[in-house]
């Protein structure tokens, strides 16, 4: 097969020209092949090598001549059968794949074909028919002309004595009618109707599954044909039957009211058929016609009669259910389905009488409900009102219980309806229990029936308020416990009557029980009161049957509420409990155990004590071994007499697929033949035991286990454990009870026995290999039982033996395992009868599997090497065993395997050349090795091997095969080789066959397919991707009803979102709109009515010109529509939109990183980069309104919610909640209008939106979401108007306002505590935003409420700090504001949303005049609390969530709140002491260890303010100095680590490239200049020891950063911070201190003369040092430094650093003018005397650049301006004596900067020098005025000319213009 694998690609790949000269040649090579007899992977293989061989003659004559030889080889009668078959399966395949191009031939081959199919062999007319099928589908249509003839040879064959042929024939005519479509094959009496007919009646189950699918199709053509053309009645000379669903249904319905006095297997296949029938036709077609449907299938139900068994009747309402769901139910869409709940309940009130008819109906009704949820709201009031409470008193158990269970599933589909069903249900009780006790004697059944339904309605509704979110009120809660209590205590001397009312008092007591422990912890001594009454035995034992019936009736009620409690209540059930538990308990085995019944008891009274010991085993089972303890020996008296009693037999146990005692074995088929098995059985009469509306799941109540298989089920659990630990001698003694049956059983009656000892012995292995339990000798004992079944002829046996084999070499030890396997290989060398040595095969599988790899590494190749030996034998048994034993044998190995891998692969690829194609359970196991041996090769596996290459080979057979198990292997191998050798799979090629099964019909097949593509999805998802994909992923999830691979889709769409809708937002977009607004087409072929809002009168407004153009496609009414039958629109679910809107949101968060999404100028500048999801804000506020309007109540929280996310800020990762960095659209502009923002557009719609769900009759999840949403839109300044503003905020203050009245009847205390606590976070969301800059208009909304705002806060608060940090205990006697005892687990998740907010809005509040005003103790009591406490309790909580791992993600937000409280004045009145600092310093060193850059920054910020506020004297000690230096080393390690050049002897490589990589990010800038803002703060704390221990630290620190952000760009913006800090640290006094200070002038000075670039930060702070510095005459030598250094840089003629040096020496002057100190004015003389000389040299450059051309540089004009200041400075604060001198240098100067002719700035400032100095000093001034060059006085008088003539000239216009007042008196004109 190798070569013609190989040949096969060859073909594909020669050139036409070689392949058309070689033609002859390739086909002879493939006629030999096919000469030889070949299995059917060659013979598949030569095929596709005769097609793609056709391909390359254009004539067809080669395949002509070709299919002509085969014609030849068929009609030689010498040709041997196998051949023959060969040849056969050929043409069929040719027929297939070429039938259009060999249609020529048709006749020919239909003739040849013919012949066949009438061969002596079986073999040879199975291969015929089944090619006859293949040639049908492969010509399709143009064959018809051979369908008579067809119709012929299939009339003989579907009644063929082979099973095999009569299935091969109903195929064929399935396929024949589909291709056809003709009415005229069907009709008649030698149509495929009639033939297929008569196979239903088979009496083999897949001849009639076959028959009964080919007959569903046939029907299904003739209906979709139409009606027949006139000829043909012409023609058959009778009127034709006209086929439509009405009658289709009449037909079958009839043809089963005549199977009725068939067999039931008959009955099964028209039930099959039926479904098939439905199936085979469109949704949209049945939905027309669901009344008439209904009518027919429970019409079968009526032709029952009296004389009818039960079992058949039972067995006939099993098969209506069947078609009912499987063809109705699963097969419609959502409006098809809530046409059909509507017509069910219409119905349910006109079968009143008939018993099977109702609880047909209510088993379907139960369905539809859970299938639809909210979308069955519709019929919620016809059940609640009218039909199910007067089925609930029906006469009939089955019906009252059935309406329970039905009302349960309503109560689960309508959550927000739940306690007003249940309420009105209660009263119902009620009142029957008031009127039974005044009832008289012919009225007490009738009310003792209406009693226990009602009970039951109760029990099923609240069995459902666990799984409803926001549950029901605890008032109804305890309203049921007190009405329960009050049926159990009443006395009604009426023994029977006193069973039926403990039957409902404990079927309430059983679900009330389920609430959990916050609702029974605190009733539990009521509780037990009633378990002990109903369970003691004080009265003694019964001894009549009728007593026994009563005794175990109320006793088996009482214990399933009991169990209950015990596995719905763990956490509750102490050792004091359990005591009391196990002591009730304990009572019912004694009595058990002194029982005594006759033989001759009725079998309702066995019913009922087998009840009692089912719900007893149960209870026990539910408890731990040790729990019980005490009563191991009586109980297992009690499981021994389950056991030995009677012929049950626990043969079911080894049939499991999959279970706690067997490993895993050949999967069954999941087709028909499943289908049929189940409509088989005859389901369970659903009276028997009334905990079913209460127990369980609701989806199985209707189908609950067998008794006597729940009965065994339990014994079977318990004996393990109890049999282990009874001592070594009772164990023998045991064992001998179940061996002493088969020794007295006559040898036809010891299967049963020996099947019950062989489960019990591997049960009990099981249970010891679990709980690790050495056997010890009695291993020996089961060793030896189990060795005499591996030979035994039940499959089932011989696999349990197995088992039992190896769990035992598990068990005992190495030694035992190598006998073990070495008993085992010499049994398969011996014997060689196939059935009693598959035992032996399979049991070295069990046994490599249970040791593992590495214990069974030591004989791994003599285990294989037998197993290749067993498997040359061709037995089917020997092949099947023998492969199932290896593929255990290769998953054990593992890693071991690698040697032996080549032998494995090769050994399983010649296995699969012989294997018959046929055999499901081989192709299987083939599959299964293949697979293990990819798991255990795994990396080491490569494409281009020969394993790899033969694996392929293998897995595309079973790809092709026909079997859904088979095909799931195929799909489980390239999910393999994702997982374990992704490199050897190229999704491409994958796709388009894993995409294909997405409709498969099988269930696993679709499970494998979504696990595969997800996996692949995660290696390769670019490669994958496609437009059509999540379409077809989202379809097949609105299609899909298994709730496990539902919510695989949503994981799989969930990663494909995550992995591409970054990259294609508007995609995904798209295809979610499309998910969510496609609705459904009315009969007038338009869209569903768009909703219209109406105005405040409730008129309609028309001229609403912001209508949402969106409301149309949001069709989501629950209401039924009558439709358009040929509309084909795809309206998905509500519950495929609810989740397609959760991707919506998913979508925002994706892409919060990237502001271009939600900023439209940006994204347009951006546009040819990518696709940016602003573009579809348009789609996103429809859907989001839409679904927020929607009228299915859980769609519309999503939709608020969504629509917050669009006004709301969003952070992207990384950033601190509270960092706003981006906003999702809220803040985009408008790139059409300036100054207005792109969301103003849907301003209408997201009010629209929000506004429903603050009305009183809206959902309380609705309104929580809503609440923050409106504070989002609110702050985003859409609104610019204060009224519009004040109206929406008014919404909320409403709810504020009525805060404590708030209260939801229908839901849970939880559910208004959700409400409370959205708003109070909401409004201190508000009230934060409004204390920042950009929100100060709000303050003035919510400042009115902030008193009564800060109390409910802090009450949250309060309430939050209990639910974290206290007990049960204490919680419970708590004083709750928000919550109670009995909701304090359910609002945790509340609470935990709300305080971050609150919390920070609390902090911010202290400080201020609200926070000091007194609390008014409240009207409930509650005492005023002291604001010293309230800030005790705000610190203590910030601190606690900075410690709480739960709360990580709201370390940012504490860290502020702690910033506030921190910065207030109770930080100066002792409230924090020392050891609290100390916790603080603790708790955000931890913060800034594990915390991101921006949990560091507030860190710094936090540290900043502690230094700022804190007292000195907190630091004064040792302790306090250890405070000091622990928070000092914070801030230098965020320095060391964020600036690494600060110690570069200290720095590593990573640190090097996290602190480059993070330079341009703006947070780490802000922790970079926070860290050295703290730096700065230290030195205010300090003593003065202190100050000379870590003083010169931090002044090196930061001149060392100073030195390095001057030299590093990226750095510079910390030249700034840096110097504020220097100048701060200057300003300190002590000696120690000057001598820092003076070395920090030094360091100064050195970094400015390196670096010029420096100078311009450096130099303000070198003379703000030199201010504040003390100048002694120690320092001359200093003070000369910096003169030359400022003499450095004047000289540098950089005019922007001499501006600075001349601003700083006037800084120093004015600050020795204003303090008056001597020492700084002489320095100031000093300097302005040095310098003065180079500035007048610098003067007179500029004045000689004045007079040439005016100075025009506008630095120069600064400098100019300077340097005239300074010696006007200089003139005015020399000396009197020295002030002559002064002025003769400083009036040339400021002369040469005059300008007559051209004046500037510098002119101006010059002349209004002069002028005033000309008034100060008049006669100096005459004096140099004289001695001035006759042109230089020239210019001064031209330039003070000017300057009167102007002024002048100024005050003549302003003269001018003077406006004279008026005079004129205007009052004497008034009227």
């Amino acid at each position: 097969m190798d070569v013609l694998w190989d040949f096969r690609e060859i073909i594909v790949g020669t050139p036409r020209e070689a392949m058309q000269n070689n033609y002859t040649e390739v086909w002879k090579i493939l006629y030999n092949c096919l000469l030889q007899e070949t299995s059917d992977p060659m013979i598949r293989v030569i095929s596709t090598c005769l097609t793609a061989l056709f391909n390359f003659d254009p004539t067809m004559k080669g395949p002509v001549n070709t299919v002509k030889e085969i014609y030849n080889l068929l009609n030689n009668k010498t040709t041997t059968n196998a051949v023959r078959c060969s040849a056969i399966r050929c043409m069929g395949i040719i027929g297939r794949d070429k039938g259009m191009q060999i249609a020529s031939l048709m006749m020919e081959t239909v003739g040849v074909l013919s012949k066949n199919s009438r061969h002596v062999e079986p073999s040879v007319r199975i291969a015929s028919i089944k090619a006859l099928k293949d040639v049908v589908e492969g010509s399709g249509v143009s064959g018809s002309f051979t369908h008579d003839e067809i119709i012929k040879i299939l009339r003989a064959s579907i009644i063929d004595k082979s099973p095999a042929v009569r299935i091969a024939s109903s195929e064929c005519v399935t396929a024949l009618v589909n291709a056809s479509a003709s009415f005229e094959l069907i009709e008649g009496a030698y149509g495929t109707l009639q033939m297929t007919i008569k196979n239903l009646e088979d009496p083999i189950a897949t001849v009639r599954t076959a028959a009964s699918t080919s007959l569903g199709a046939q029907l299904a053509t003739a209906v979709l044909a139409g009606p027949p053309p006139s000829s043909y009645a012409k023609k058959k000379k009778k009127a034709p039957t006209i086929w439509n669903i009405e009658s289709v249904s009449q037909f079958l319905v009839g043809f089963f009211a005549k199977g009725t006095t068939f067999r039931q297997d008959v009955r099964a296949g028209i039930s099959s058929a039926f479904v098939s029938f439905l199936h085979n036709l469109k949704p949209k077609s049945i939905e027309g016609n669901i009344d008439l449907i209904l009518l027919g299938v429970l019409g079968i139900l009526t032709n029952i009669t009296p004389k009818t068994t039960v079992e058949e009747a039972l067995h006939t309402r099993g098969c209506v259910s069947f078609i009912l769901r499987y063809g109705l139910g699963d097969h419609l869409g959502e409006i098809g389905q809530q046409a059909m709940t509507k017509s069910l309940a219409q119905l349910l009130s006109k079968a009143s009488d008939q018993e099977l008819v109702l609880t047909c109906i209510l088993i379907e009704l139960s369905s539809l409900l859970l299938a639809l949820g909210e979308g069955a709201s519709h019929v919620r009031e016809t059940l609640t009102q009218e039909t199910l409470p007067s089925l609930l008193v029906h006469s009939s158990p089955q019906v009252r219980i059935s309406a329970a269970i039905c009302l349960r599933c309503l109560g689960l589909a309508l959550p927000g309806h739940l306690s007003q069903t249940l309420s009105d249900c209660i009263s119902r009780v009620t009142g029957e229990q008031a009127s039974l006790m005044t009832a008289k004697p012919d009225q007490i059944k009738q009310h003792l029936l209406s009693l226990q339904g009602n009970a039951s309605g109760v029990a099923a509704l609240v069995a459902g308020v666990p799984s409803s979110k926001l549950g029901i009120p605890t008032a109804i809660s305890v309203f049921a416990l007190q009405t329960a209590s009050a049926i159990l205590l009443t006395e009604t001397g009426n023994p029977m009557v006193s069973m039926a009312m403990a039957e409902a008092g404990f079927n309430m007591i059983g679900s009330l029980v389920k609430l959990g422990p916050a609702f029974v912890e605190s009733r539990l001594a009521e509780l037990f009161s009633f378990w002990r009454n109903a369970l003691n035995c004080d009265n003694g034992f019964p001894k009549v049957e009728k007593e026994v019936y009563i005794f175990s009736q109320t006793r088996a009620r009482a214990l399933a509420s009991l169990t209950s409690f015990i596995t719905s209540n763990p956490s509750i059930l102490t050792e004091q409990v359990l005591k009391q538990v196990t002591l009730l308990l304990g009572g019912v085995v004694s009595a058990l155990c002194t029982l005594s019944v006759g033989k001759e008891i009725q079998a309702v009274t066995v019913n009922v004590l087998n009840v009692l010991r089912n719900h007893l085993l149960k209870a026990f089972a539910a408890l731990s071994p040790k729990d019980y303890a005490g009563y191991h020996n009586p109980l297992l008296r009690v499981v021994l007499s389950v056991l030995l009693e009677g012929e049950l037999s626990v043969k079911w146990v080894l049939k499991n697929e999959e279970d706690d005692i067997l490993g895993p074995w050949i999967q069954s088929n999941e087709g028909k033949e499943a289908a049929e098995q189940q409509l088989l059985e005859v389901p369970r009469k659903l009276g028997d035991d009334s905990s079913l509306v209460w127990e369980g799941s609701p989806e199985n109540a209707f189908s609950p286990e067998p008794l006597s298989t729940s009965l065994l089920s339990g014994a079977l659990k318990l004996f393990g454990p109890l049999f282990l630990s009874q001592p070594e001698k009772s164990k023998l003694t045991i064992l001998e009870y179940f061996s002493n049956p088969i020794k007295t059983a006559h040898h036809s009656k010891k299967a049963i026995p020996q099947t019950n000892y062989l489960c019990i012995v591997v049960q009990v292995i099981s249970e010891a290999v679990k709980t690790k339990v050495a056997l010890g000798k009695l291993s020996l004992t089961l060793l030896e039982y189990l060795k005499q079944f591996l030979g035994d002829a039940a499959p089932e046996m011989r696999r349990a033996a197995a088992e039992g084999i190896g769990m035992l070499a598990r068990l005992e030890g190495e030694n035992f395992s190598k006998e073990l396997v070495k008993f085992c290989m010499e049994g398969v060398a011996k014997i060689k009868e196939p059935v009693a040595k598959s035992g032996y095969v399979f049991a070295l599988g069990c046994i490599k599997r249970s040791i593992g790899g590495m214990r069974g590494s030591l004989y791994l190749k003599e285990v294989i090497s037998t197993l290749r030996e067993s498997l040359k034998d061709p037995h089917p048994i020997s092949q099947l065993w023998g492969l199932h034993s290896l593929c255990l044998t290769i998953e054990a190995a593992s890693l071991y395997l690698s040697p032996l891998a080549n032998a494995s692969i090769n050994l399983i690829y010649e296995l699969m050349l012989v294997a018959d194609y046929q055999s499901m359970e081989q192709y299987q196991c083939l599959g299964r090795a293949v697979n293990a041996i990819v798991h255990a090769l795994g990396p080491e596996l490569k494409p281009e091997t020969a394993t790899m290459q033969k694996c392929r080979a293998i897995i595309s057979e079973l790809t092709t095969h026909h079997e859904s198990f088979v095909q799931l292997e195929a799909i489980n191998f390239t999910q393999s080789l994702i997982l374990f050798a992704p490199q050897t799979v190229d999704s491409p090629v994958v796709m388009p066959s894993l995409r294909s099964e997405f409709t498969s019909p099988f269930l696993q097949i679709r499970k494998a397919v979504v696990t595969c593509l997800r996996q692949l999805v995660q290696v390769d998802a670019e490669k994958i991707s496609s437009d059509q994909l999540a379409h077809e992923l989202f379809m097949m999830l609105d299609s899909e009803r298994d709730p496990k691979l539902r919510g695989e889709l949503q994981l799989l769409l969930t990663t494909l979102l995550d992995l591409l809708a970054p990259q294609a937002p508007s995609h995904w977009t798209q295809l979610c709109n499309e998910m969510v607004m496609t609705s459904a087409r009315t009969m007038r072929g338009n869209a569903a009515p768009v909703m219209k809002a109406k105005d405040d009168e409730g008129t309609e407004d028309k001229n609403n010109d912001e209508e949402d153009e969106g409301n149309s496609g949001m069709l989501q009414s629950v209401t039924v529509q009558k439709v358009d039958d040929t509309d084909d629109t795809f309206v998905p679910r509500w519950r495929t939109k609810l989740f397609a809107m959760e991707c919506v949101r998913r979508i925002f968060f994706l892409v919060a990183d990237k502001p271009e999404h939600f900023d439209l100028i940006l994204a347009q500048g951006k546009s040819a980069e990518g696709d940016f999801l602003v573009f579809n804000l348009n789609a996103l506020v429809r859907m989001a309104f839409s679904v927020a309007t929607s009228e299915v109540e859980p769609l519309r929280p999503v939709g608020v919610a969504a629509m917050k996310d669009i006004v709301e800020p969003l952070r992207p990762v990384g950033v601190a909640a509270m960092k706003d960095i981006v906003e999702l659209f809220g803040k985009a502009g408008d790139p059409d209008y300036d100054n207005h923002l792109l969301l103003e557009l849907y301003q209408a719609q997201i009010k629209s939106a929000l506004t429903p769900a603050f009305e009183a009759e809206s959902i309380p999840s609705a309104t929580a979401a809503a609440c923050p949403a409106l504070v989002s839109f609110v702050t985003s300044n859409l609104i610019t108007d204060e009224k519009g503003i004040g109206k929406m905020l008014n919404l909320l203050f409403g709810l504020f306002d009525h805060l404590g009245k708030l209260n939801y009847r229908s839901y849970n205390e939880r559910a208004t505590t959700m409400v409370q606590l959205s708003v109070l976070s909401s409004l201190a969301s508000l009230y934060s935003h409004s204390c920042t800059s950009g929100g100060q208009k709000f303050f003035a909304f919510i400042e009115p409420h902030i008193p009564r705002l800060k109390k409910q806060w802090l009450n949250l608060l309060r309430d939050y700090a209990v639910i974290k940090t206290q007990n049960k205990p204490t919680q419970k006697n708590y004083n709750a504001h928000f919550f109670n005892s009995g909701t304090v687990d359910a609002v945790t998740d509340y609470y935990l949303a709300a305080w971050p907010s609150v919390l920070l809005a609390c902090s911010s509040l202290v400080g201020t005049h609200y926070w000091e005003e007194k609390e008014s103790p409240s009207d409930n009591g509650d005492v005023a609390v002291d604001e010293k406490e309230n800030f005790v309790l705000l610190l203590g909580l910030a601190l606690f969530s900075l410690v709480d791992s739960e709360q990580a993600q709201h370390t940012s937000l504490s860290l502020k709140a702690l910033a506030h409280l921190l910065g207030s004045k109770y930080i100066q009145q002792d409230l924090v002491p020392h050891v609290m600092f100390k916790e603080i310093a603790d708790t955000i060193k931890s913060s800034l260890e594990m915390g991101t850059p921006d949990i560091k920054l507030e860190v710094m910020n936090l540290i900043q303010k502690l230094a700022s506020t804190v007292p000195p004297q907190y630091f004064d000690n040792s302790s306090g100095e250890g405070l000091l230096y622990d928070l000092l080393g914070m801030t230098m390690g965020v320095l060391a680590f964020y600036i690494p050049q600060l110690f570069p002897e200290r720095q590593a490589t990573p640190v090097k490239t996290l602190a480059k990589s993070v330079q341009d990010d703006g947070t780490i800038k802000e922790l970079q200049s926070a860290a050295v803002g703290a730096i700065s703060a230290f030195p205010a704390l300090f003593n003065s020891s202190m100050r000379s221990k870590y003083g010169p630290t931090l002044i090196y620190i930061l001149v060392k950063v100073c030195e390095i952000s001057t030299e590093n760009p990226q750095l510079g913006f910390l030249v700034s911070p840096t110097s504020e800090a220097l100048k701060n640290l200057t300003k300190f006094e002590g000696a120690e201190w000057e001598e820092i200070v003076d070395q920090v002038l030094v360091h100064i000075l050195e970094i400015i003369r390196r670096s010029r670039m420096a100078s311009a930060t450096l130099l303000p702070v070198l003379f703000s040092v030199l201010t504040d510095m003390n100048h002694s005459q120690s320092k001359k030598h200093l003070h000369q430094t910096v003169i030359a250094s400022l003499i450095e840089i004047l000289d540098l003629k950089d005019a922007k650093l001499s501006v600075v040096v001349m601003t700083g020496i006037r800084s120093i002057v004015t600050a020795s003018i204003s303090r008056g100190d001597q020492d700084l004015k002489d320095i100031s003389g000093r300097l302005i005397r040095e310098l003065s000389s180079h500035v007048l040299f610098q003067l007179q450059e500029l004045g000689n650049v004045q007079q040439r051309s005016g100075i025009t540089d506008a630095e120069d004009l600064n400098l100019a301006t300077e340097f005239v200041r300074f010696l006007v400075l200089a003139q005015t604060i020399a000396p009197p004596p020295s002030q002559p001198a002064l002025l003769s240098v400083v009036l040339p100067s400021l002369v040469s900067l005059l300008r007559p002719q051209s004046k500037n700035a510098i002119h101006d400032l010059s002349l209004q020098i002069l002028m005033k100095l000309a008034q100060t000093q008049t006669a100096e001034f005459k004096v140099e005025l004289l001695k001035l060059a006759d042109k230089e006085r020239i210019a001064l008088e031209t330039s003070i000319k000017q300057t009167m003539i102007q002024q002048q000239a100024a005050q003549q216009a302003a003269v001018a213009t003077e406006r004279k007042p008026l005079t004129l008196d205007f009052s004497k004109y008034s009227k």
